[in-house]
């Protein structure tokens, strides 16, 4: 069967739902944008695979289509896509807002590379250029037991597991919220997202809770706490009273959790509170009907 191809160019977005579904499957090889490919990844059009087996591959170019089973996968849901861009990159997008989550190599570094193609070979994933060179690879040789498979899962996670369904490698772009309600708590490893995917805000494993500015690693804040791995696991949470608090096992003596960092001095009565990841780089906690300011970390970003 001739693959599904979505080179992003050029189709209007306007094209009707009715109209896609009622296409025929070979008029579907057309060329569309990432966002275009994208929205047509939606439960509403024709079904796309959402993974890859051992030595299939994405590619743009598709003279002659050979294993390529196109430029993209998507998740069950049409919400992801993992795709092979015209720049010869690949990357992780989120559908609704055509947001990249992930890219494999830094976006323009792979110019005139043409024709590439990310393939997966036995347990790992490789990308390599248009003489065969390999550019980026997941490092996850040898792991586990065959047969291997990438998929673009719903959660927004692109995950390769081993004939065993253990992960051998991931993108951790699993869905995540960017607010974090009273009496929640982020546990070891666990974060928000800023709604734009720009921001991550983690509760390290070492204790520490700390703002980046994603892709890049950079860090915008902290709870300062990184040297106190002797009271992990540590969890962050928001309480009833408005409390932001990092806090540890629980001590020998009293049982309670200790608590490594917090900004009670600035939290008031019970209220409504709510700790949110904003779009610009600030992690800011608001309380009360007027949302008034409790505590922000005052990394707003140009």
């Amino acid at each position: 069967m001739t693959p599904l191809t979505w080179n992003p160019l050029s189709v209007m977005m306007v094209v009707s739902i009715a109209a896609l579904v009622l296409l025929p499957m070979a008029c579907l090889s057309q060329t569309l944008t990432t966002t275009e490919a994208s929205v047509a990844a939606s439960s509403t059009a024709p079904s796309l695979p959402s993974q890859m087996a051992t030595g299939e591959a994405l590619l743009i170019d598709q003279d002659p289509p050979g294993d390529s089973i196109g430029n993209l996968i998507a998740s069950d849901d049409g919400m992801y896509v993992f795709i092979i861009e015209p720049d010869c990159n690949a990357a992780v997008v989120k559908v609704d807002n055509n947001v990249t989550l992930w890219t494999m190599v830094p976006p323009g570094s792979m110019a005139g590379s043409r024709p590439c193609q990310v393939r997966l070979n036995a347990s790992a994933l490789v990308m390599t250029d248009r003489d065969g060179n390999p550019i980026w690879t997941s490092k996850s040789f040898a792991q586990g037991p065959a047969p291997y498979s990438l998929k673009m899962q719903n959660d927004g996670n692109l995950v390769l597991y081993a004939g065993d369904n253990k992960a051998l490698w991931q993108t951790d772009t699993y869905g995540r919220p960017a607010v974090l309600a009273q009496n929640e708590t982020l546990g070891a490893n666990a974060w928000l997202w800023s709604p734009s995917r720009q921001y991550k805000f983690i509760m390290q494993d070492d204790c520490n809770a700390v703002l980046y500015k994603a892709g890049v690693g950079k860090a915008l804040w902290s709870t300062n706490d990184g040297g106190k791995k002797d009271m992990a696991p540590c969890s962050f949470s928001l309480d009833m009273n408005g409390t932001l608090a990092v806090q540890g096992k629980p001590l020998p003596v009293t049982m309670k959790e200790a608590t490594v960092w917090s900004n009670i001095a600035r939290a008031g009565s019970q209220g409504t509170y709510t700790l949110e990841l904003q779009d610009d780089g600030n992690l800011v906690e608001y309380g009360g009907a007027n949302r008034t300011v409790i505590f922000a970390t005052n990394t707003k970003q140009p």
